[in-house]
C-alpha cells in the first residue's frame, strides 16, 4: 500500500514495544520498511529536535511510498487504532491511517 511520510511516522509511533515473539517479528519488519531512508531524509529535509522529538520535514515534497503490510501487522495496527479510538486518544493525524486499516 502507498502511505505518505505522515503516515508511515504515525504508524512507528503507534507500533508496540512488546508483544508476542511472532509480533515482534512482523513489528521489526514493518519498522524496516516504514523509516525514512536516508534519501528520503535529505529530499524531505527531515529534521528531528533532539529536546522535544519532533519531527519536521517538508511536506510539499512528500510522496507516497510502497510499503508491504501483511495480514498480522494489520491486525496490530488495527487492534491500537481501535484501542486508541475507546480511550479518545486518535488526532487528526490518525484520520487517513484509521480509514485504511479500520474503516
Amino acid at each position: 500500500m502507498k502511505l505518505t511520510f505522515l503516515e508511515r511516522m504515525m504508524i512507528l509511533n503507534l507500533l508496540p514495544e512488546t508483544g508476542t515473539f511472532v509480533s515482534l517479528k512482523v513489528i521489526r519488519v514493518l519498522r524496516e520498511a516504514l523509516v525514512p531512508t536516508a534519501d528520503e531524509v535529505k529530499e524531505l529535509s527531515v529534521v528531528e529536535n533532539t529536546e522535544t522529538g519532533q519531527v519536521t520535514w517538508d511536506s510539499t515534497k512528500d510522496f507516497p511510498k510502497e510499503v508491504e503490510v501483511g495480514e498480522i501487522a494489520s491486525g496490530i495496527i488495527e487492534k491500537k487504532l481501535k484501542e486508541m479510538d475507546k480511550a479518545e486518544e486518535l488526532t487528526l493525524n490518525h484520520e487517513s491511517i484509521y480509514k485504511i486499516f479500520v474503516d
